[in-house]
């Protein structure tokens, strides 16, 4: 029962670097965490685009460690375009590039390929232990 997919955003874990924080994707197959660095702002609409870019991901892969590196890769490129222009509002379309940009997607799928062995070995767990 309950949900079978679950994404956690700006996760702050005690023993991460200074200056990081992470995202979390959770499902019955397992977890994985990816950490960027903190990018010193808030940005009203951050979590909605987030959810729609992960859930769009997900649906397209069916893949959860994937469709979250591709997802972090976004927004975070997104959310420094926003704090580079120093307005408050996100940089949509401004930004609108890092959603379909071969750069931002060739980065996450090596991140899912390259980190995916050793995030399986230290990330995944199975959600019902």
């Amino acid at each position: 029962m309950g949900p079978r997919t679950v994404l956690v955003t700006s996760v702050e874990r005690p023993d991460a670097p200074e200056g990081t924080i992470e995202m979390l994707a959770v499902t019955d197959d397992g977890a994985w965490i990816v950490q960027t660095p903190r990018i010193p702002m808030k940005a009203n609409g951050s979590g909605d685009v987030t959810a729609a870019l992960f859930t769009a991901h997900y649906g397209a892969t069916g893949d959860a460690a994937l469709a979250l590196a591709r997802t972090v890769s976004s927004v975070f490129d997104l959310l420094q375009n926003t704090y580079g222009s120093g307005e408050r509002e996100l940089q949509l379309i401004e930004s609108q590039e890092v959603y379909a940009s071969s750069r931002s997607h060739a980065f996450a799928d090596l991140y899912a390929q390259s980190a995916g062995q050793a995030a399986a070995r230290v990330s995944r767990t199975s959600p019902r232990s």
